[in-house]
């Protein structure tokens, strides 16, 4: 049990040490760390705009996958499997795929 106090005291005194010599450096080259909070602040600025223009986008996006079933009726095979999967994305499930003539269906 006093071994590992021991390492822990160890590595605490090399970590304090480190610490102070990394806040040294830095009180030295204070550009790095002003270049630092910038980028960060950059990195945050960009990340809240793309969020809310994904959110402005959102219900217009909505309203344009809108079909009336005549529509959805007179659809190719191919393309209503394309609509459909819109829908289901519109709806929360983004991982959806279009599969294709994956398999055949015969109704009983």
């Amino acid at each position: 049990m006093l071994g590992f106090f021991l390492v822990l005291g160890l590595v605490g005194v090399w970590v304090s040490g480190f610490l102070m010599s990394a806040q040294s450096w830095l009180a030295d080259h204070l550009w790095v760390l002003a270049l630092s909070v910038a980028a960060l602040a950059c990195v945050i600025a960009v990340g809240m705009y793309l969020e809310k223009e994904q959110a402005r986008r959102k219900p217009t996006r909505a309203q344009g996958l809108r079909y009336v079933v005549e529509h959805l009726d007179g659809l190719h095979y191919t393309r209503f499997e394309y609509a459909v999967r819109d829908l289901l994305r519109r709806d929360g499930c983004p991982d959806t795929q279009q599969a294709g003539r994956v398999a055949t269906w015969e109704p009983t």
